[in-house]
C-alpha cells in the first residue's frame, strides 16, 4: 500500500496580507521607509513572501537608527508571522 501526500496546505495571498499590512503600516508610522537602508531589503523579503510565498526568518539592521527589523514570516496557517523593532546600540 503506497501512502497518500497530505495536502499541502498554505497561506493564501489574502491570509499574508492581513498578518503583515498592519505592521508595515505600523513601521512607515516610525519614519521608516522603503529608501532608508535595511528597510529597502526587508522590503524585498516581504514581497518575495506575499508575491511567490517564500517563507523567512531573520533580523536586519536599519542603518542610521540603533535599530533592528526582527521577522518571521510563514507560509504555514497554524504559525503566525511576526514582525518586531528591535533597540540595538551598536547598530
Amino acid at each position: 500500500m503506497s501512502k497518500g501526500k497530505k495536502p499541502s496546505s498554505k497561506k493564501s495571498l489574502e491570509q499574508r496580507h492581513a498578518e503583515i499590512d498592519d505592521a508595515l503600516i505600523q513601521l512607515q508610522g516610525l519614519g521608516l521607509t522603503p529608501e532608508m537602508e535595511g528597510v529597502d531589503e526587508f522590503m524585498k523579503i516581504v514581497n518575495d513572501f506575499f508575491d511567490k510565498g517564500i517563507h523567512a526568518s531573520g533580523d536586519i539592521i536599519v542603518k542610521g537608527t540603533k535599530r533592528r527589523i526582527v521577522y518571521k514570516l510563514s507560509m504555514q496557517p497554524h504559525i503566525a508571522c511576526s514582525i518586531m523593532l528591535k533597540h540595538d546600540p551598536f547598530a
